[in-house]
């Protein structure tokens, strides 16, 4: 049971097994590199299991939050078809 309990705890802070806390400015910027290696991750394993992109979103709301322009932000994400829109859309932020 405990097992499952840490496994929902790192959906809402993926960093929660660190030592040190960051600070809420470089918090934002490692969410999102998070978003984008878990993209990459998606785009090199996709092949292989056959997941639909619809799967990864899902996981948006772990990484788009706590900072201003999230939530519209996330709404834009969940319009998207594939990495690479995912991919646009965070370059601009």
């Amino acid at each position: 049971m405990n097992g499952i309990m840490i496994g929902r705890g790192v959906f809402s802070d993926p960093f929660c097994f660190r030592k040190s806390k960051t600070d809420a400015d470089n918090h934002k910027e490692e969410l999102l590199a998070l978003l984008n290696y878990h993209l990459d991750l998606f785009d090199s394993y996709q092949p292989i299991l056959g997941r639909p992109f619809e799967t990864l979103k899902r996981f948006f709301k772990i990484y788009i939050r706590d900072f201003d322009g999230a939530k519209e932000l996330r709404e834009k994400l969940m319009h998207t078809t594939d990495t690479d829109e995912v991919r646009q859309l965070l370059e601009k932020v």
